[in-house]
């Protein structure tokens, strides 16, 4: 038998001082600014000799692995409705932490989410805020 549990507070935080936001996580490569002036020479370097434009790599990288591209001149090229779907529900996301905080969110959100669905958690929206108040303070360290 299955069953089908709605979130609490559906698309809204249960307390309702705050919005949920998917979590948002792409393919591509980031230069931290700290640290631009370092690799600024190679990047333009490597532009000057190969003539790689950064949306013709990001088109490429579409084309064969069929991801929306990071690059928004890029996305908006595609005309893929399901993907289009993708692109608009990240629109309004938040970045994914990095891996060691993501073990800190699936920790918390597994045992919420399976105490919610077999029942085991008496009110559910208080659960719910739990999670986010546990994961929230595990980013912030």
């Amino acid at each position: 038998m299955q069953r089908v549990v709605e979130h609490p507070g559906g698309r809204e935080h249960p307390s309702e001082t705050a919005t949920t936001a998917a979590l948002t996580g792409t393919l591509t490569v980031w230069v931290d600014e700290t640290r631009i002036n370092d690799i600024k020479p190679v990047a333009e370097s490597f532009q000057a000799k190969t003539g790689v434009v950064l949306d013709l790599v990001q088109d490429a990288l579409y084309s064969t692995g069929g991801r929306v591209p990071a690059l928004k001149a890029s996305a908006a090229k595609i005309n893929d409705p399901i993907l289009a779907g993708f692109n608009e529900a990240g629109a309004t996301g938040a970045p994914m932490p990095s891996i060691p905080e993501m073990g800190s969110v699936w920790g918390f959100w597994g045992t919420t989410e399976v105490q919610i669905i077999g029942g085991q958690a008496a009110d559910p929206a208080a659960a719910w805020t739990t999670m986010v108040d546990n994961i929230t303070a595990a980013i912030k360290g």
